[in-house]
């Protein structure tokens, strides 16, 4: 009955052993240190999305904009604060017609993934990488550039076109020439 008024102290061999606590300050000492954790929690969440080098843009359950990253913000030239709140389709209109739009919205309703390689929806001859990730509060987008990985695929791909004709016809050749007109 003490310990329901103050901390009631046990000792043993004169040492503090224990201490007698009511149940709603032991309940009220829990709750501190779990609000603590959240906060450093969000506080490390907050601190990711800001770190990563991929353009990163949160979506709710309605498709509006809740967060993105500094990077979703240069790869799109525009302020974030200006972004958020907004509809996807508002914020980037060219979206709405892009082949990625039917797997964001399946990504919301049905919690879909989805990845892929698409044009970009704000420079032409730019190719993003894409993944969708439902979350609960809506999804995330993630954007990655890969320009340059499509380009070298792409002259790959020329020069096993070009061997295969060599082999097929001994008629066809390849050369290289130097600045200086050397085989």
């Amino acid at each position: 009955l003490q310990a329901a008024r103050e901390p009631v102290v046990v000792t043993h061999h004169g040492k503090d052993a224990h201490v007698l606590i009511s149940l709603d300050e032991y309940r009220r000492l829990g709750d501190g240190g779990r609000e603590a954790r959240d906060a450093c929690l969000r506080d490390s969440q907050i601190l990711l999305l800001e770190s990563v080098r991929d353009a990163l843009i949160l979506l709710d359950r309605e498709g509006h904009v809740v967060a993105l990253n500094p990077a979703a913000s240069d790869m799109f030239e525009i302020a974030a604060a200006a972004l958020v709140g907004q509809p996807l389709t508002e914020v980037l209109p060219t979206i709405g017609t892009s082949c990625i739009y039917p797997h964001i919205t399946r990504m919301i309703d049905h919690r879909e993934r989805f990845s892929g390689e698409l044009p970009s929806l704000v420079r032409p001859g730019q190719w993003l990488r894409a993944d969708l990730v439902p979350l609960p509060v809506g999804g995330a987008i993630i954007l990655r550039d890969v320009t340059e990985i499509v380009a070298a695929r792409e002259c790959a791909s020329a020069q096993q076109a070009a061997i295969r004709a060599i082999d097929v016809d001994a008629g066809i050749g390849h050369a290289l020439i130097s600045v200086r007109d050397t085989v």
